[in-house]
């Protein structure tokens, strides 16, 4: 059945009247539905990270259009967004994705930093996608915490075609230091570090926050696994 014109509008009425942070958390949320369905069927190439980056961002970038109503309203979405030190970090740091929602007439913007984790190029290891995986994650804590660059969003986003990252690992291995099977729960406070990890020596991570694994797996049409995390 085909919706009525009034009904789009009342469509753009509800969502105007919901406050940015969660129209742009909404816009992000729909985004990646569209990127996982893009990968499954063929519209998305998926042989390099650069590849996820530039896809995902120009579906983000779309849909967030989209849901900007009036003429007031702005979307914008920016690639290697680069935090320069003195913000906190001992090292300048590039953000995969960054993206603001604005509201010219209210004076009013939102932001969000994304990071992503490409982990299907063959020979990736998997020691490195993991490690990598808590360093995103850790990375994004920090920025939401930083008043500076003013985040009121930050995602985390993986791309795995192998069951290593999903299913629980055996005992003395990289997974056993920095664990990302399905359901498991990053702990506030433990320090995850190379104990068994052949790469990446002397890496300590802890944090803040409590952050879930939680997978959405996919055997057909091609084994694809899908992770995001909210900061």
């Amino acid at each position: 059945m085909l919706i009525k014109g009034e009904s789009f509008v009342r469509l753009g009425e509800q969502i105007t009247k919901v406050n940015l942070t969660e129209r742009l958390d909404l816009i992000l949320t729909e985004s990646w539905q569209l990127f996982k369905a893009h990968c499954l069927y063929g519209r998305a190439p998926l042989h390099k990270e650069a590849s996820f980056q530039h896809n995902f961002a120009n579906i983000i970038e779309k849909v967030g259009t989209l849901y900007c109503f009036t003429k007031t309203e702005a979307f914008y979405v920016d690639l290697e967004y680069s935090i320069m030190k003195q913000t906190g970090f001992n090292k300048k740091v590039d953000v995969d994705i960054i993206c603001e929602l604005r509201n010219f007439e209210l004076n009013e913007k939102v932001k969000a930093a994304i990071e992503l984790k490409h982990t299907i190029k063959p020979g990736d290891a998997t020691d490195i996608g993991r490690i990598g995986s808590y360093q995103d994650i850790h990375r994004l804590e920090l920025l939401k915490e930083l008043k500076t660059e003013g985040f009121d969003l930050c995602k985390f986003y993986m791309l795995a075609n192998r069951k290593a990252f999903t299913d629980i690992s055996q005992p003395e291995t990289s997974g056993e230091d920095f664990p990302t099977y399905d359901s498991y729960v990053i702990k506030p406070g433990k320090v995850y570090s190379t104990v068994h990890s052949k790469v990446g020596d002397g890496i300590q991570l802890k944090f803040k926050h409590e952050y879930k694994f939680v997978w959405d797996s996919y055997e057909q049409p091609k084994r694809l696994y899908f992770l995001s995390v909210d900061m």
